[in-house]
């Protein structure tokens, strides 16, 4: 269970505005907990991390501790490259939520927790909205992305349909059999509103 909002509901079955601080609750990753013990028994600051690299393209997918500032490319070397060089696209933060990039140009930061590396596909044609219903049947935080991809313009609609309550897990766009980037649109919407506050 990867949402906060969701994991502090179902264990503590209370509910919060924007934070969990709110309630008097924390929540924190492993690696984050990790690098306090580091930081407080050992004085070590974060350095390095565990690094997920993975996906089909990649000969040996495996977890990596890697010293932060390492050049992706370096890491992939290291643990075997690519089953080809040509055609790849790379995600950083993983399959859901993570951003594809051009390239393996790409230091590791301590924030990065995945690099995916697929076989890039042709891009599929774009269709019209079909009102289908999907994306808005995924959205684990039971908003209505395509209201507020159609609303994009429109400031207070955007703060009606609750855009900001969106995790940008990116299930709306897999789900879309028009092949909308619905996630994107939804993150301008996010964006806009806390531009306006």
């Amino acid at each position: 269970m990867g949402w906060e909002r969701d994991l502090v509901k179902k264990v503590k079955g209370i509910s919060y505005d924007k934070y969990p601080i709110e309630k008097g609750i924390i929540v924190s990753n492993v690696s984050t907990i990790f690098s306090i013990y580091e930081a407080l028994k050992l004085e070590k600051p974060v350095i390095e991390r565990v690094v997920t690299f993975t996906g089909e393209m990649l000969k040996e997918p495996q977890n990596i501790l890697v010293k932060i500032g390492t050049p992706v490319s370096e890491v992939i070397e290291s643990i075997g490259g690519y089953k080809r060089n040509k055609d790849l696209v790379f995600v950083a933060g993983g399959p859901m939520m993570g951003v594809a990039l051009p390239s393996d140009d790409l230091i590791v930061s301590a924030g990065l927790n995945c690099v995916l590396v697929l076989h890039k596909i042709k891009a599929t044609t774009l269709t019209e909205c079909m009102r289908c219903g999907k994306c808005v049947k995924v959205c684990p935080a039971k908003i209505c992305p395509v209201l507020i991809k159609d609303s994009i313009n429109h400031i207070d609609d955007l703060e009606d349909y609750r855009a900001d309550q969106c995790i940008e897990c990116g299930l709306c766009s897999y789900i879309c059999p028009a092949k909308i980037n619905v996630r994107q649109f939804v993150r301008i919407g996010k964006k806009k509103l806390n531009e306006r506050k």
